[in-house]
């Protein structure tokens, strides 16, 4: 290959590599800030504060309840003036107060368990909300994983780039002089251009894992963006020993949020069963109040005007045995509308002569109601043990993934370690055919197999450390640690 080529291609590699300065995230903060801006999360939250409101909702029907009316209007023609009793034909302003206030006494627990049902379902929603928080957390400490392993592939492929480039140079230099043929650099440069398409293809998958992690925390995609490359010899990681999947799976029972979720189900259907068959038997509730009147006629007769008949005012009084209707006068002749002042004249009189109060008690007992009480009640029961049902097919499955991922952590170890084997059996056959290859004992072609096999070796060795570290934090976060690097 033309040497200018090769230059050019190295020189476009060169420019497609980020030269400008990045924002770098470590895991921890990734996940701060995936939690708190996440969707999922926020809908979680937005969950979490409606159960809230319903939670008070329901616990307020157990307390007293109080209300304050009043009512005006005006009058035309007869009615009965609420002050005296008596049928007037008039046009007249009145006004009611009334001030009540109503306790439930008893209710066989149905309301006290509706509100402590509403109590565990809002504990349940907010363990959900942990749930999402933790889900979230999982995501970007996934991508976290492959975004880091994009970028050392990267870091690779540059030192792959480097070693070719230096094997160039010396052949290049020992055909010059006559040791070599020219097939051993021609070989070598397509080796070099194999190694920039790879070096090419590994920072198209980094930046695809940049944006891919980017999205998921709700980062535009135009921002500058890296991840922190921790020191992988200084993370700290337990032993499979104190990773024995029963132990993790007792921890896991009792941290993580899940297990609270179901827990707390049970409790509010509990709760909503004792709720349903209260419902069903007698309500006990006492009841207060006020009240007191208003009435004022708008018009009075003109002085002086005689009275020219008389009607039923629809009262009577007692004269001896005799009950005798009683009569108001009617009028004819001229009115005139009050003054505005003298509307409101007797106001508070009137409202003390008014004034009433009034206490009892009373009790609903349900007796049909289209079989909905029991309907009621039976569906809840059966809800009840759905969430039983739940709780026993979520504990199936966290031990199942507990197991899958203890199996999975033994199996990356191993394999960890047979990369290694792998890495230091590749570097010795490339040591010694670089050896063979400068006192012309190997060809260039086997001397490029022995470099691309070490390649591959190192590949495999990064991506099966970053594999186990990964299944042992995933074991340690089941324990209930979180997620750290």
């Amino acid at each position: 290959m033309n040497r200018k080529i090769l230059f050019g291609l190295i020189i476009m590699i060169l420019v497609v590599n980020p030269l400008f300065s990045q924002k770098v995230w470590n895991l921890a903060r990734a996940v701060e800030y995936a939690v708190a801006n996440n969707i999922t999360v926020k809908q979680a939250n937005i969950s979490s504060l409606q159960a809230e409101q319903n939670f008070l909702l329901d616990k307020s029907g157990i307390y007293p309840t109080a209300s304050f009316s009043n009512r005006w209007s005006m009058s035309f023609g007869r009615r009965q003036n609420p002050t005296t009793g008596i049928l007037e034909n008039t046009k007249a302003l009145s006004s009611t107060f009334n001030l009540s206030s109503a306790v439930s006494i008893f209710n066989f627990y149905s309301l006290r368990n509706t509100t402590a049902a509403a109590g565990y379902q809002l504990a349940s929603i907010r363990a959900t909300e942990d749930k999402a928080k933790n889900d979230i957390a999982i995501r970007v400490a996934n991508a976290y994983l492959l975004a880091l392993q994009s970028k050392e592939q990267v870091r690779l492929s540059e030192l792959q780039i480097k070693l070719t480039q230096e094997q160039l140079s010396v052949t290049r230099k020992r055909v010059e002089a006559g040791s070599l043929p020219e097939l051993n650099a021609a070989e070598i440069e397509s080796q070099l251009a194999l190694d920039s398409s790879n070096l090419i293809s590994s920072i198209s998958n980094r930046e695809l894992s940049l944006l891919q992690f980017k999205a998921i925390l709700n980062l535009d995609a135009a921002a500058p963006f890296d991840v922190e490359t921790p020191d992988l010899d200084k993370i700290p990681m337990e032993t499979l020993g104190e990773m024995q999947p029963e132990i993790v799976y007792s921890l896991a029972l009792a941290n993580l949020p899940q297990q609270r979720i179901n827990d707390y189900n049970i409790k509010s259907n509990e709760s909503s069963v004792a709720a349903a068959r209260g419902a069903m038997y007698p309500s006990l509730g006492g009841f207060v109040g006020l009240s007191s009147n208003f009435f004022a006629p708008l018009q009075s007769s003109v002085p002086g005007t005689l009275p020219t008949g008389e009607q039923e005012t629809g009262l009577f009084i007692r004269n001896g045995t005799t009950l005798l209707p009683v009569f108001s006068p009617t009028f004819t002749g001229k009115t005139i509308n009050k003054p505005f002042g003298k509307i409101w004249s007797g106001f508070g009189h009137q409202l003390n002569q008014q004034f009433g109060r009034f206490v009892g008690i009373g009790i609903d007992v349900p007796l049909l109601n289209g079989r909905q009480a029991r309907t009621r009640w039976e569906r809840s029961k059966l809800n009840l043990k759905n969430a039983y049902y739940q709780k026993d097919l979520d504990n199936l499955t966290l031990k199942q993934d507990i197991y899958t991922a203890y199996n999975n952590a033994v199996a990356a170890l191993q394999k960890h370690s047979a990369s290694i084997k792998s890495v230091e059996t590749a570097q010795r056959s490339y040591d010694l055919s670089k050896k063979r290859y400068d006192v012309n004992l190997l060809s260039s072609f086997e001397l490029i197999t022995n470099q691309n096999n070490l390649f591959k070796a190192q590949i495999d060795l990064l991506l099966a450390r970053y594999d186990y570290i990964f299944k042992m934090k995933l074991l340690e976060f089941y324990k209930g640690q979180g997620l750290k690097l």
